[in-house]
């Protein structure tokens, strides 16, 4: 919560500081965040091996100082350059946080727990969000453009401080003895004949892409195309947000029932929905446009709900699952919503 309410006062606004107060043209934003996306992309794979090599909390940590420390290169950012060396730490970081997290909070609870603590930790995350976002909004009304530098420094010194804590956080002994007593280590080339591994994670490229639509794409489109008000993102933000916070434990308790694949191709079908919303409000008459996109991002963040959570316990699944399947009847098993439930092995195996 700590380094979620630091990310909620920097959010809203970092498209906005780049374009407004460093004074780089969106366009040329855009091809510096896509350029650090792709970095991310690589440093992916080996930062999963350095989790596996060093432990989770100790990658966690490092995740966090490296998020602090590009936010630090943002706030002297005067320059492509500088901007692009912040957008790659934090994007490395991000890159290396997201094994690091998904791993740690696996160490921390036992498997058949799994499912609702990655939910309630997105419950508190975007508590903690929430929170930010709305002092950001108070912050900027008072001090405007010039209060970004305050937000984007208190932003970095929570990440500094949330690495702090993480290590007062207790992790399960037996998890840890089962990891450093571990006697087989998977290659790559394992993993890249496991087919149904594959295409599980071929589907969820897709919806990855979904996931920064709410903080990447929106704010310029409201902004730049549809000359909404200020005030119109933070509405729909904290709607977001809110809706998570709420939503979020009681959905994860409803999804138990159902297989989590179920709950995935919902939140598909959830993002598909709201974009096509997104994409038809230009036609609606303005006074009508914030209360229509009210109802998009709704649809959206049940999408976000009924997607996220299950994804990262199903991996944990599928990757200490032995049978290899053939890749068409994981395809199959996925269109008619009846892949065929993993069984795990122990976590010492």
């Amino acid at each position: 919560m700590v380094a979620a309410t630091g990310r909620g006062l920097w959010l809203p606004f970092s498209i906005l500081y780049f374009h407004l107060v460093v004074g780089l043209p969106l366009p040329l934003v855009g091809a510096g965040l896509t350029a650090a996306g792709i970095c991310g992309s690589l440093i992916m794979p080996i930062a999963g091996s350095l989790v596996d090599r060093f432990g989770a909390r100790l990658l966690f940590i490092a995740s966090f100082a490296v998020m602090g420390s590009g936010s630090l290169v943002y706030l002297v950012a005067h320059s492509f350059g500088l901007f692009l060396v912040g957008a790659i730490l934090i994007s490395s970081a991000n890159a290396l946080s997201n094994p690091a997290s998904t791993t740690f909070i696996a160490d921390v609870f036992p498997p058949e727990d799994r499912d609702w603590w990655f939910g309630f930790n997105r419950s508190a995350m975007n508590l903690g969000i929430s929170v930010g976002v709305l002092l950001a909004g108070w912050v900027a009304s008072v001090g405007g453009t010039t209060a970004y530098h305050w937000l984007l420094l208190v932003s970095a010194l929570g990440y500094f401080l949330t690495g702090t804590l993480v290590l007062a956080i207790p992790v399960m002994l037996s998890q840890v003895i089962a990891s450093e007593n571990a006697k087989e280590r998977v290659s790559y080339f394992t993993v890249l004949r496991d087919l149904p591994f594959l295409g599980f994670i071929a589907t969820q490229a897709t919806l990855f892409l979904s996931y920064a639509v709410l903080e990447i794409a929106l704010p310029p489109f409201l902004i730049e195309s549809l000359h909404a008000p200020a005030w119109g993102f933070s509405l729909l933000f904290t709607l977001n947000t809110i809706m998570v916070v709420v939503l979020q434990v009681p959905l994860m308790h409803l999804l138990a029932r159902f297989r989590r694949t179920r709950g995935i191709v919902a939140g598909g079908f959830g993002y598909a929905c709201s974009y096509l919303l997104f994409a038809s409000v230009a036609l609606l008459p303005q006074v009508l446009r914030i209360p229509y996109l009210v109802i998009s991002v709704i649809i959206y963040t049940l999408g976000r709900c009924f997607s996220l959570p299950p994804h990262p316990a199903l991996v944990l699944l599928l990757h200490q699952c032995r049978r290899v399947d053939a890749i068409w009847r994981f395809w199959v098993s996925v269109a008619l919503w009846r892949l065929p439930w993993p069984q795990p092995l122990s976590l010492s195996s």
